[in-house]
């Protein structure tokens, strides 16, 4: 399978199942759409980008900077100097 498979089986079980848990609240499937076309395409070119590889993930956003009109845990750290990580290997 193609990491563009594999995160388009993700995304549809996002849209079937978050409503009800609302697991996620910053989904970014355009962004998440490019990257896995970059996986692919570097695989195609023989580069391994580690073990996660074109696998699809989420990362809890807790602490980390919100986007405009986020209205998550009402107890968060606002302002946090917290950042993400950039590079998980």
């Amino acid at each position: 399978m193609s990491a563009r498979e594999v995160l388009s089986a993700h995304l549809a079980q996002i849209a079937t199942h978050n409503p009800a848990l609302n697991a996620v609240i910053t989904l970014d499937a355009e962004r998440a759409t490019e990257r896995a076309r970059e996986a692919d395409e570097a695989l195609a070119r023989g580069e391994n980008w580690g073990p996660l590889h074109g696998v699809p993930f989420t990362l809890k956003d807790a602490g980390f900077q919100r986007p405009p009109g986020y209205e998550g845990n009402p107890r968060g750290r606002s302002g946090s100097s917290m950042k993400p990580p950039a590079r998980l290997s």
